[in-house]
């Protein structure tokens, strides 16, 4: 993951150095309306906490002690 995380430098015409970095956007928050929300919550929340945020979850009403 390091990998595609890590800055990047981008040769321009400007005269100071020039990149992009990625920094973490926060508190994400993980909606899941359907009967497995640990399998589909866990599903799409490894990707954004292995990216330095944070996961709020929301389970459905009908299932809530599943998450």
């Amino acid at each position: 993951m390091e990998k595609f995380l890590r800055t990047t430098l981008i040769k321009t015409e400007a005269s100071v150095k020039s990149g992009y970095y990625f920094e973490p956007m926060g508190i994400i928050n993980v909606g899941v309306p359907f009967n497995f929300p640990l399998w589909l919550t866990l599903k799409s929340s490894i990707p954004i906490i292995s990216s330095g945020n944070t996961v709020l979850h929301r389970t459905s009403d009908s299932t809530p002690m599943i998450g």
